[in-house]
């Protein structure tokens, strides 16, 4: 925990946090452009919340306070390896640029939750 800890830190410093309730600004993304960041978020469920109340358990974490983010549901019957070559989606992290308007196109469709 003790290596989580300071990537979170180091994560928070990069992105300008000074205190605890700066964190609530963390997104999923921030997580997914630092390197072995894509890799430490599946370890807590693509869980913002669940990474901070791991490693910063001292602070008294509400999941009504982090920002809510975009999900994506795929339409299979819509979408095929020409959809991926299409989109440049070669890696999990590459659904992140894609903007919600493309995706669309092609059957992909925006839920937030």
């Amino acid at each position: 925990v003790s290596n989580q800890r300071s990537f979170v830190s180091y994560l928070g410093k990069e992105l300008g946090f000074l205190n605890y309730a700066d964190f609530y600004g963390l997104r999923l993304y921030d997580f997914y452009e630092t390197h072995g960041g894509f890799r430490f978020a599946q370890m807590y469920k693509n869980s913002p919340y669940l990474i901070l109340k791991s490693v910063y358990p001292e602070f008294n974490w509400s999941l009504g306070k982090f920002a809510k983010t975009p999900r994506i549901t795929i339409a299979p019957r819509n979408f095929d390896s020409y959809g991926l070559s299409a989109l440049s989606v070669k890696n999990p992290e590459d659904w992140y640029r894609i903007p919600i308007s493309r995706l669309k196109q092609f059957g992909i469709q925006n839920k937030t939750c």
